[in-house]
């Protein structure tokens, strides 16, 4: 849709979703799922169509290229942008500070309310406990193998050092002959 289309019609929800979609595209939140599927449940927790475009685009701002610039030339609504705005951390902030500006703004306060119930939500931690579980136990193995692989390095020269046991006593005995030799002439 170009600038000027989303300009000619009313902006709502389903625009919103199409650029969290477009924004969030290859992205996966920490329990490994795309991360839409965030910013939809956290849209399901709040009531007015101006809360579900902020809570759609929530994240647009911190976690993605977008601008409030961008998102306005898209058509978004200016108290939408400012929620998003509200909602985004900036750098050097402090965490109060972050909460003070999102508890001022209501809007960005009752997406805020719904993305930390999201984040808290008993389901996404259980997934998140199976993610960090694989995960923990595929470096297991990993690790398993890097020692196996060590064990099996260290042992090599002793390996070879039996291997060619004849070699190297013929070798030693030649470097004597040869020093004799020497010694002699």
């Amino acid at each position: 849709m170009t600038v000027e289309a989303a300009r000619q019609r009313d902006f709502g929800v389903a625009d919103a979703v199409r650029i969290a979609r477009e924004a969030h595209s290859g992205q996966a939140d920490k329990a490994g799922q795309p991360y839409i599927g965030h910013v939809l449940r956290v849209m399901g927790r709040v009531d007015t169509d101006v809360e579900k475009m902020a809570a759609a685009l929530h994240d647009v701002i911190e976690d993605t290229d977008a601008t409030p610039e961008s998102l306005l030339d898209l058509g978004v609504p200016e108290e939408v942008v400012d929620a998003v705005l509200a909602l985004t951390k900036r750098a050097g902030e402090t965490y109060s500070d972050f909460v003070d500006r999102v508890g001022a703004h209501p809007i960005a306060r009752q997406v805020k309310i719904a993305d930390l119930a999201d984040n808290s939500d008993p389901r996404r931690i259980a997934a998140l406990r199976v993610r960090n579980d694989a995960l923990a136990a595929e470096l297991r193995g990993l690790a398993e193998q890097f020692n196996k692989e060590a064990d099996e390095l260290e042992a090599k020269p002793a390996q070879l050092e039996a291997k060619y046991a004849k070699a190297i006593e013929a070798l030693g005995a030649s470097e004597q002959v040869a020093q004799w030799r020497k010694e002699t002439r």
